[in-house]
């Protein structure tokens, strides 16, 4: 019997809210550790879905005076 057992592979989303009402960028990954040391988002620039957020700025929810 496992007493403590580890759980690989967990994914967890967590979303950046893009200033001026614009929505959010969602993203999912395995380290949410990793959010505090993020310094940018970027999206393919073809890709339509994502066109309206280029060269907007993403509050960091933890870190409101800290910009991506």
């Amino acid at each position: 019997m496992i007493e403590n057992p580890v759980e690989f592979g967990v994914m967890t989303l967590f979303a950046y809210h893009v200033e001026e009402d614009l929505g959010e960028i969602v993203v999912a990954t395995t380290g949410i550790g990793t959010m505090l040391g993020d310094t940018a988002i970027v999206v393919h620039p073809d890709d339509e879905i994502y066109k309206h957020l280029h060269g907007n700025m993403q509050s960091i929810h933890l870190m409101e005076e800290r910009f991506l």
